[in-house]
């Protein structure tokens, strides 16, 4: 606000008793000396008129029928706000207010003229006399402001007699058109007046239905309530006759018979209609509402190229948008997917679409047509932004945060500095800026993220080479920790490992170019993505960076590149990974959160393929899937899921990892027996694992808190209240695991490794940097005071404040003798510092060169010249050492960010690996008894071997209110004189499936340190676990059943080993009886005989077992059960035992489901005489001999070996196309004496 614009006018008392209402300190530092002004010029502009206002303090008559308005000069202003005050009885309006009840955008707003200034009394009466009314009318709060209210100081009003005010209509064009006010309004000082709130005083306004009466002898009827959102000066002219406009409901009798009734955009005239804000939307932004809406391109949205992102902005609205306009939509423009945050003062404000959105989901409140700038307007407190911020989010929307780059102060302080280099007296706005662009899959604030685990954002680019092989690159990102991984996929057809990828990250936020990916695999991709997942599809090139793009934006915009960026810019083999990276660099950029994340240099090759067979088991993206290892197949939640079993993690970060940990099972025999030894401390020493827990229950999210450091969004509050105790904590705890421990295992390990050294060190020196007890302040605010000789620019300013604030001191001593009085104090009022408090009854001495400020019957405040002055350069002072503590902040994050990789980094991750050790000693412990330490065996040259005596299914009870019997079977697969395969048969629903199931997780849990539920384990370490269950089509994926089926198969013969654990459901029932028999047996053969897996072959084709009854790797058995042919019912016994079982039962569970009997019989015989397997039974029977102890087949050659012998002979032994081993992807010495082995056997038991 300019000194010029702001006046006070009242009628002046004696000296002594002027009293002033300001609404900021520098609205009333700027108008300086002018406050003084003589009462007979304030009486040349205002004159009293028409008071009732009766007081019972001396000086109360100095405020009848005044008024104060607090105005700017602002030639660029074309918004309309015609709404001024009405003298009333100040305690008859103190309950009166205005409001309009607003929902969505189907309510019209109206003004209400009052022309007469006689039914006002009258109207007051009516209100008076009915206290029930007061009662029931709540006191609003008022979004009515102007576009440049964030620049000007708040106002009050003391009451005068308002004056009508004239107004013109400017015809509007195609594009844009709006109010503007007659050429000849008028203000005190002959200039445009226009009156806002403070950014920092911003007012909303709670949408009521006011009840209305009539008048009466008149057809309009009288408002109870005066807007005191937006006051316009009184025109000179038509004294007698004060115009009062009123936004009322549109639906109330009143506004549809009154022809005075008028909004506040483009003279349109409100009806009753539930039109919304045609005003403003149809007319003012005909671009925005009317459709089609154009991109930036000028390209509409059924055109291939349209962005839904942008929005073209004509140049003749251009030049009509107010200041404020032009700002806002200079960003909006560019963002019409987002939901714009915009801040205002103390206040997150949405426009047009975006408040309408708001209205419609979350029903905010809609402050009406014209509320800024005529734009339609909605807002909610800054404290609750990321709150609502984060209720979009849930809802699927990005959400662009617009701050304030400056604080009023600082802005009349930069104005005021460049008042030397310009002579133009125009205002300007408060600046403004993108802050971020927050989406689900890339939050980083701690309030707003929804769970401990990582969210992703995932890239993936697509090539394929001129051999036609498919090779992915994937990039992908965890903003809330930094981390971000990079990876290529070569020759990935059949994206067997882009699927893996993806089962195990599950993306919330994908990256994609646009018309890059093939159908399938964007089918693949949406399939293995989470739930909501956000898709982006960014223009190639310009958006989705190419190498050479992403090359130049890493060397010129950043101060150093990661090290394995650089090994990719260098490897042209691995372009098209650094290419997907480019997508995801540039989506950062606009997010915002680029430089932080590249800087932070936590960008890792993902080596889930690379280097998985020497240090971890694998597990592919079917397996995660058919075993619900983080997924249920019931509805996609963790429900029932390995990981939800094992992840009883304490702290943030140990949960993160437990999930790799669980990803990544242990290949390394010493590894998996280090975590053992820990795990087994922890369940025998009951101190120690209480210390663990104790501590590790109070750390907070370090990981993620250090990455706000990092990026410098963290509040000094947290950092000093939650970073620095935390690793205080972790220094205390290592102290007493050393000195009253001795540890073993991966503990041991961890606690060696901690730079507990260093760690001191620095907790000794972040000690000594500032005071902690004064970091909230008296006002709640947080603050920070270094210690002397930290910093020599804080000291320096701490001293100017300190210095000033003891003139002030000395001042109101001086003050204290001048007027006798003892209690006098200086007193802050909001913005107001220093106000000289004067108890009443000495305010007679105050001299008349003092201001008054306020008043009550106790004391009035003052302000005296010198007061007033000081006070506005400790304002300065206060703001200048505001801006330092903010560098300031930023200084010691830097400092802190000094020791991230070498220091706090590695600490975080020592104190997850220790609370993953403790997760699985609480899990060990859960499981139930019996449960056993596994033991593991020396790797033989033969492979791998699985013994488990008594094991249970882990799940089994896992949240259930009571605990149910379980079954255990004894499993054993592999080593000297057994079976590596187990021929499955058995009834339908006996538990065949639970027992492979079963099998592949305890595995997995002996192998990532935990125990397993059964009375004995032994096992050598297994390289990969590989699944084939149930039969289902993949809709999703445009895959049918038996397509499914086969393809899973194929990767399994692609990847599998000796080392190897396989599961195979059904194989076959996806096609034809025939078909499937024979893939069945060719796929059983080569996995026996050639690959020499460990695993389970579960069938209903009882054939197979014919086949293999002389296989030395093949052991056939079955489900046990109890069967009544009479009535058809099957009792189930879930007891694994050697055998071919009798048949499948088919028939007899569906006698049990009900179906009838007649229908059961017709099946039993169609079955026997036409079905092919059955036919194929009774030939394998006939052609075998028949024994005492069964079918003995001595005579029939597998046509297994028949192939194999005439290869060996014409090829020999090999893995070559043509060769027996085709296509085994181990096929050593070992693996070929084994295979040979094999087919002498069966040979051997011929006759």
């Amino acid at each position: 606000m300019t000194p010029s614009s702001l006046k006070h006018i009242k009628q002046t008392p004696p000296s002594s008793k002027k009293k002033l209402k300001q609404s900021t300190l520098l609205g009333f530092f700027s108008s300086s000396k002018k406050s003084g002004s003589s009462p007979s010029n304030r009486k040349q502009n205002f004159s009293s008129t028409n008071s009732t206002t009766t007081t019972d303090n001396n000086d109360k008559k100095s405020l009848k029928n005044n008024l104060f308005i607090t105005g700017d000069n602002d030639d660029d202003d074309e918004e309309i706000q015609d709404t001024t005050e009405t003298s009333f009885n100040n305690n008859a309006t103190r309950n009166f207010h205005d409001s309009s009840p607003i929902k969505g955008n189907s309510t019209q707003n109206t003004t209400l003229n009052l022309v007469e200034p006689g039914d006002k009394s009258q109207f007051l009466n009516e209100e008076t006399q009915n206290p029930r009314n007061k009662r029931e009318v709540k006191k609003p709060i008022s979004y009515a402001e102007s576009e440049n209210d964030d620049d000007d100081d708040d106002f009050e009003t003391s009451f005068s007699n308002p004056r009508k005010r004239k107004r013109t209509i400017i015809p509007h064009d195609d594009d844009d058109g709006e109010y503007k006010p007659n050429s000849d309004k008028h203000n005190i000082d002959g200039n445009s007046t226009k009156l806002e709130s403070s950014d920092d005083e911003d007012l909303f306004m709670v949408s009521q239905k006011i009840p209305q009466k009539k008048a009466r002898n008149t057809s309009t009827a009288y408002p109870k309530i005066v807007n005191k959102s937006v006051l316009k000066a009184p025109s000179p002219n038509n004294k007698n006759k004060p115009t009062l406009k009123m936004k009322t409901s549109a639906s109330s009798s009143s506004s549809s018979s009154n022809n005075n009734y008028k909004t506040l955009s483009n003279g349109t005239s409100a009806t009753t209609e539930k039109a919304g804000y045609k005003g403003t939307t149809d007319t003012r932004y005909s671009w925005l509402t009317k459709s089609p809406r154009l991109d930036a391109n000028k390209n509409s949205p059924d055109s291939p190229d349209f962005d839904p992102r942008t929005v073209f902005i004509p140049q003749t609205a251009w030049n009509k948008f107010t200041p404020f306009e032009e700002q806002y939509w200079k960003i909006k423009m560019n963002l019409m997917d987002c939901i714009v945050f915009f801040k205002k003062g103390k206040f997150y404000e949405l426009y047009e679409n975006d408040a309408l959105l708001a209205n419609q989901l979350f029903d905010l409140k809609i402050a009406g047509n014209g509320g800024r700038a005529g734009m339609v307007l909605a807002g909610i407190p800054e404290m609750s932004f990321d709150y609502w911020a984060n209720q979009f989010i849930q809802h699927g929307y990005k959400v662009a945060k617009v701050d304030q780059a400056e604080t009023l102060l600082a802005k009349e302080m930069r104005e005021a500095s460049s008042k030397s280099s310009s002579s133009s007296n125009k205002r300007s706005i408060v600046q403004r800026e993108l802050k971020c662009v927050l989406t689900r899959g890339t939050l980083t604030e701690e309030g707003m993220l929804q769970s401990d685990l990582p969210t992703y954002c995932l890239s993936v680019k697509e090539d394929k080479d001129t051999d036609g092989n498919t090779t992915f690159g994937v990039s992908f990102v965890d903003t809330s920790t930094g981390e971000i991984y990079i990876t290529q996929l070569n020759h990935d057809n059949d994206y067997s490992k882009l699927d893996t990828v993806l089962s195990q990250i599950r993306p919330h936020e994908l990256v994609l170019e646009r018309n890059n990916l093939s159908a399938a695999a964007l089918k693949l991709i949406k399939f293995n993505s989470s739930p909501g997942a956000i898709y982006n599809y960014s223009k190639a090139n310009t958006e989705f960076y190419d190498v050479q793009n992403t090359c130049e934006n890493l060397r010129t915009k950043y101060d150093s590149i990661p090290t394995i960026l650089s090994q990719y810019m260098e490897d042209s083999d691995k372009w098209v990974a650094l290419n997907s990276f480019g997508g995801l660099l540039n989506y950062l950029q606009f997010l915002k959160l680029d430089k932080d994340l590249i800087s932070m240099n936590k960008i890792m090759e993902y080596e889930t393929f690379q280097k998985q067979g020497a240090a971890n088991m694998v597990l592919d993206g079917i397996t995660l899937q058919n075993l619900e290892i983080f997924a249920n197949s019931f509805d996609g939640s963790d429900n029932g899921t390995f990981f939800k079993l094992v992840n009883r993690a304490n702290t943030p970060m140990g949960k993160r990892l437990m999930r790799k940990w669980v990803m990544l099972p242990l290949f390394n025999k010493t590894d998996i027996e280090n975590r053992l030894d820990s795990v087994d401390q922890l369940l025998q020493e009951i101190e120690l694992r209480e210390l663990v827990e104790s501590v590790f229950s109070n750390i907070p999210d370090l990981e993620r808190l250090v990455a706000r450091v990092h990026s410098g969004s963290l509040k000094f509050k947290d950092f000093d209240g939650k970073v620095l105790p935390g690793f205080e904590k972790i220094v205390n705890f290592v102290d007493k695991l050393k000195n009253n421990f001795k540890l073993c295992g991966a503990f041991r390990e961890y606690a060696n490794r901690m730079p507990i050294e260093l760690l001191k060190e620095q907790m000794e020196i972040w000690k000594k940097s500032y005071d902690k007890s004064k970091i909230i302040n008296p006002a709640g605010e947080t603050t920070i005071v270094l210690y002397p000789g930290v910093d020599k620019e804080f000291d320096d300013s701490v001293s100017k404040i300190n210095t000033l604030h003891q003139e002030l001191q000395e001042q109101l001593k001086k003050y204290k003798k001048m007027l006798g009085c003892n209690k006098i104090q200086f007193k802050d009022s909001g913005k107001e510092l220093y106000t000289i408090e004067v108890p009443i009854q000495y305010t007679k001495k105050v001299p008349h060169n003092w201001t008054q400020l306020a008043a009550n019957k106790s004391f009035k405040k003052y302000y005296s010249p010198e007061v007033e002055r000081m006070a506005r350069q400790m304002a300065e002072f206060k703001e200048s050492h505001r801006m330092l503590e903010a560098d300031l902040i930023g200084k010691l994050y830097q400092r802190f960010d000094q020791y991230m990789s070498k220091l706090w980094t590695p600490v975080i991750e020592l104190i997850a690996s220790m609370d993953c050790l403790l997760s699985l000693a609480k899990t060990s412990e859960s499981i139930g008894i019996p449960c056993c330490r596994p033991k593991f065996l020396s790797d033989q040259k033969t492979g791998s071997m699985v013994n488990f005596k008594g094991l249970r299914h882990p799940f089994f009870n896992m949240g259930a209110s009571t605990c149910k019997e379980f079954i255990p079977n004894d499993i054993k697969l592999g080593g000297e004189n057994n079976n590596k395969l187990v021929l499955l048969t058995g009834a339908n629903a006996a538990g065949k499936s639970t027992v492979l199931r079963m099998t592949c997780i305890a595995a997995i849990m002996s192998q990532i340190g935990c125990y397993v539920p059964c009375e004995e384990a032994e096992l050598i370490p297994i390289d990969r676990i590989m699944t084939r269950l149930g039969a289902n089509d993949n809709i999703m994926q445009g895959k049918s059943t038996f397509l499914v089926e086969l393809s899973e198969t194929k990767k399994i013969l692609d990847m599998a080993t000796n080392k190897s654990l396989l599961v195979i459901d059904e194989l076959g029932r996806g096609g034809s009886s025939t078909d499937g028999f024979a893939i069945a047996e060719s796929v059983l053969y080569h996995l026996a005989t050639h690959i020499q897996s460990l695993g389970f072959f579960a069938t209903h084709y009882g054939g197979l077992n014919f086949s293999f009854r002389s296989h030395p790797q093949v052991r056939s058995m079955k489900m046990s059960i109890l069967c009544d042919e009479n009535n058809k019912n099957v009792t189930f016994l879930y007891k694994l035992v050697d055998g071919c079982s009798e048949g499948s039962f088919g028939m007899h569970v569906a006698n049990m489901c009900g179906i009838p009997r007649e229908i059961v019989d017709n099946a039993i015989n169609a079955a026997d005489n036409f079905e092919q397997t059955s036919q194929l039974l009774k030939f394998l029977k006939n052609s075998s001999v028949h024994t005492d102890k069964g079918c003995d087949d001595n005579s029939l050659i597998p046509l297994g070996v028949e192939s194999d012998f005439v290869r060996i002979l014409k090829y020999g032994i090999n893995n070559t196309e043509k060769g027996c081993g085709d296509g085994v992807k181990i096929y050593d010495d070992d693996v070929k004496r084994g295979a040979l082995a094999n087919i002498f056997k069966m040979i051997d038991e011929l006759k």
